[in-house]
């Protein structure tokens, strides 16, 4: 069953991470989710909003720490990613059976360490019909004091315009964590992007704002706070490394039928794919070294951003 109120780009997000659901946690994800909160970790007390919330890695860590007087929020657009979430609340909270000593003993000691997370299955560039759906309510004052999105702003068409949406839903004095990666890292789909892009194939994410950490900064200003923190995470093992010989393979691991990455390169009669491959195949073999290896930078871009009192003042700046 499809959310009516998904945008067609968060449809395209479904695509991408309803297979991926199973084995998100398998990743380096868990590593970085853990150490970008732990930057500016949540208080008790806080009411924290966690958008594209995936797996939960930080809706789940934020619900141990705001206490019976806080709140947390999670949203997100991929149902299957949701699904893990919940159950991983489940086990964590009441162990894997009511039958099991273990299980139990879990129950008891978490019973006042947490509390349970309010999961949305939605649109994070929708949040005013998402939280609230009543036709007769009116938009309410900022509640959240912390709002995160960890590892999702290349998905969206317009950073900025959802940063500044996000902004209005702030508490005065609230902070907003946000991430994106380098500029150098993950190579493999940074080239292909722009491939893709300059043969005018759509391809469901975005990385060519990214230039240097500025590119972030700016943002979060533009949405009327203030950069409270800013720095580059590493250390997590998402860097990788290439022979110069490997971009065919690569490329046809990214348009291997029923990979919703590369579906565009897969219409029609298969030119637009042998062009495609081409140029990918000649431009990585220009990324290697003088040793004919390729190699990632790993790291995020990651800023906490605060809002100041009042509302804030949304600042114009080139989109």
């Amino acid at each position: 069953m499809t959310n009516p109120n998904l945008t067609p780009q968060a449809l395209t997000t479904t695509k991408l991470y309803t297979p991926r659901a199973s084995n998100y946690d398998s990743s380096w994800h868990p590593l970085q989710a853990s150490a970008i909160l732990s930057s500016s970790p949540p208080l008790a007390g806080d009411h924290v909003l966690d958008l594209c919330t995936g797996t939960g890695l930080i809706a789940l860590a934020c619900a141990k720490a705001v206490g019976p007087h806080g709140s947390v929020t999670a949203v997100d657009a991929t149902k299957a990613m949701l699904e893990v979430a919940r159950e991983k609340e489940e086990e964590e909270t009441n162990g894997k059976t009511d039958d099991d000593k273990e299980g139990k003993n879990k129950k008891e000691k978490n019973k006042d360490q947490r509390i349970r997370v309010n999961w949305l299955w939605g649109d994070v560039t929708q949040l005013d019909d998402l939280l609230n759906p009543s036709p007769l309510q009116t938009i309410p004052t900022p509640k959240f004091t912390l709002i995160t999105c960890i590892s999702a702003l290349p998905l969206l068409d317009n950073p900025l315009s959802a940063i500044r949406h996000w902004s209005t839903h702030l508490a005065p004095h609230g902070r907003m964590i946000l991430d994106a990666v380098t500029e150098r890292s993950q190579l493999p789909g940074l080239l292909f992007e722009a491939i893709a892009t300059e043969l005018h194939i759509p391809i469901p994410y975005k990385r060519a704002w990214i230039k240097d950490a500025s590119s972030l900064e700016d943002m979060v200003r533009s949405a009327g706070m203030v950069v409270e923190k800013s720095f580059v995470a590493r250390g997590f093992g998402s860097a990788g490394v290439w022979t110069k010989e490997e971009g065919g393979r690569l490329f046809d691991q990214w348009t291997v039928e029923g990979k919703a990455v590369g579906e565009g390169f897969r219409v029609g009669d298969g030119r637009v794919r042998e062009v495609g491959r081409g140029l990918f195949v000649e431009r990585w073999r220009g990324l290697a070294g003088e040793d004919g290896m390729v190699r990632d930078e790993e790291g995020f871009y990651v800023v906490v951003g605060r809002k100041e009192g009042g509302e804030g003042e949304v600042k114009n700046v080139d989109e």
